[in-house]
């Protein structure tokens, strides 16, 4: 995989038609890695499981061929169960708090905003700055620094460099990104998910605001699921939790999962493990 970070593009190594003569429509990803199979294929199942609960619009399948005969192949294959997909994520600029000294040098650079203040507030390049804010921002880097300084110019002077990154890092007067470079699964494919992959006796979904860590923007969606298939504790509970539609796997007793085992499934009206 050859991505452009700067530019957020993949850069094509090789493009060529195949025949499709069955008209299939999609998107297929191949890759190729190296690994020891027998240490972690529980846990490579186990993610890819979460994957299919997350993205319950799409097929994902693993075909693993054994070096030692066919019983040691693995084939799997996790259907989808709705073509509802996620809302197309937006370009945003960079939140200021998430501006380091390198980045926003190279940011100054290849802005066309022709003043300090424009770059700040209007280039695009950074999000959540008003013009107000770009002034008041400029004000406070103190002596040296001009509204309509030169972007080039403060590129070039590593003392204001510094100072912009720092400023821009460390004062709270910026609004939290809006969460529109995110593109969350939402809770009713979340359900359709855990339903498809567990089938369990109870479900229930949440899903947070956008939220802000260090600069970047992100939303946590989560699934609690009583009985079906993968209980593994007396009360038949299961909890699945993504940030950003990355399953988070581990530390999980640390949230809603301790206390929920602490309380009987019954008091739900749920069947717990093991009853009839």
């Amino acid at each position: 995989l050859d991505i452009d970070i700067q530019k957020n593009e993949p850069r094509v190594l090789e493009d060529e038609q195949a025949p499709n003569p069955t008209r299939w429509r999609g998107t297929e990803l191949t890759v190729t890695v190296g690994g020891a199979w027998r240490a972690y294929k529980a846990r490579i199942v186990a993610y890819l499981r979460q994957l299919a609960i997350i993205t319950p619009y799409a097929t994902l399948a693993l075909d693993f061929k054994g070096s030692g005969g066919t019983k040691r192949d693995v084939a799997l294959r996790f259907e989808r169960r709705t073509t509802k997909v996620p809302p197309m994520p937006r370009t945003t600029g960079y939140h200021p708090s998430a501006v380091n000294e390198l980045l926003l040098e190279q940011l100054l650079r290849k802005t066309t905003a022709s003043t300090l203040v424009q770059f700040l507030s209007k280039s695009g390049a950074l999000s959540s700055v008003s013009a107000a804010l770009a002034k008041r921002v400029v004000a406070e880097c103190g002596k040296g620094f001009r509204a309509d300084d030169d972007p080039i110019d403060v590129a070039d002077d590593r003392k204001k460099l510094q100072r912009l990154a720092r400023l821009l890092r460390e004062v709270s007067i910026f609004p939290p990104p809006t969460g529109d470079c995110l593109s969350p699964v939402g809770e009713y494919n979340l359900r359709l998910g855990v339903e498809k992959e567990v089938r369990p006796d109870y479900v229930a979904t949440c899903a947070s605001a956008p939220r802000v860590h260090d600069g970047h923007a992100f939303v946590v969606e989560a699934a609690v699921s009583v009985g079906g298939a993968g209980a593994s504790d007396e009360a038949g509970l299961q909890v699945f939790r993504f940030a950003n539609r990355i399953p988070l796997l581990f530390e999980g007793g640390a949230d809603v999962r301790g206390p929920a085992r602490a309380s009987s499934a019954r008091m739900i009206g749920a069947p717990r493990r093991g009853d009839g």
